[in-house]
């Protein structure tokens, strides 16, 4: 995870900055991570990915934007 980090948080910026430049024409940049970063007990050992309950509340903080999208 340590290697990792770096890479995501430069990841993220780029995802946000893309985001921002459509913005005009209705992309919506959802933090995820904010959603989880907090929460350590729903990632999985390798750091990386979700156990159920994480992409449980993933998919809780999407909801809402699908619904409305829909």
């Amino acid at each position: 995870v340590g290697e990792r980090l770096p890479r995501l948080v430069e990841v993220r910026a780029k995802v946000a900055e893309i985001a921002k430049r459509y913005a005009s024409r209705g992309v919506e940049l959802v933090d995820l991570h904010a959603v989880i970063e907090k929460r350590p007990e729903v990632v999985d050992l390798d750091g990386v990915h979700l156990k159920a309950e994480g992409y449980k509340l993933l998919a809780e903080a999407l909801r809402p934007r699908v619904e409305a999208a829909a």
